[in-house]
């Protein structure tokens, strides 16, 4: 009978470290950012923005979404070139980033302690879906909150997403000689635990 007890503590014990047992955790958007770089004539290279963000990690996975209208150059005619001629966000609002992640074994991290992981995504945008690598930071930040941050810049190819037609308008448009298709995109993400 205590054998029995033990293989049922320690089969509990593997299920939450997947997830399963684990609760929601809630994106916090205003301690949470998405950035990207811009490189234009192959030497300019420029950082921006999405200003609105959303998501949750639930049943050991993790799904962000970016509102494409909530790009931030710094530029608002720019800002405007891109929301219409880049992401189309009358037809196309939002892209999600969606990824498993062992819930209940980083929801076990101490306050302070942080670990690194590798986690394979799917970035899905404009109808079209690429797998994406993605190396990350998780820290536990007090009791109650969960900091993921990407180790470096996470390469997308506007080509893959079905945006080359975009950004071709957009160098014409600027009357660039070039805005490289490759882009390397950051983040650091707060989920609130319960």
């Amino acid at each position: 009978m205590r054998s029995l007890g033990k293989w049922m503590a320690v089969g509990s014990m593997a299920l939450a470290s997947f997830g399963a047992q684990a609760a929601p955790w809630a994106l916090d958007e205003g301690a949470s950012s998405v950035h990207f770089v811009t490189v234009k004539n192959a030497v300019i290279a420029e950082t921006h923005e999405f200003l609105a963000v959303s998501g949750a990690v639930d049943a050991g996975e993790a799904a962000v979404t970016i509102a494409l209208g909530s790009v931030e150059t710094l530029i608002p005619i720019r800002n405007e070139r891109m929301r219409e001629m880049l992401f189309e966000v009358a037809s196309f609002p939002e892209a999600t980033l969606t990824a498993p992640v062992g819930q209940g074994r980083l929801e076990a991290l101490a306050p302070g302690e942080s670990v690194e992981q590798r986690l394979s995504g799917t970035l899905a945008l404009k109808g079209q879906s690429i797998p994406l690598e993605l190396a990350v930071r998780v820290s536990r930040q007090g009791t109650d909150a969960v900091r993921v941050e990407s180790l470096g810049p996470v390469m997308v190819s506007a080509e893959q997403l079905g945006l080359a037609p975009g950004v071709e308008a957009l160098r014409a448009i600027a009357g660039l000689n070039s805005i490289t298709p490759m882009v390397p995109v950051s983040f650091s993400l707060l989920f609130k635990t319960p």
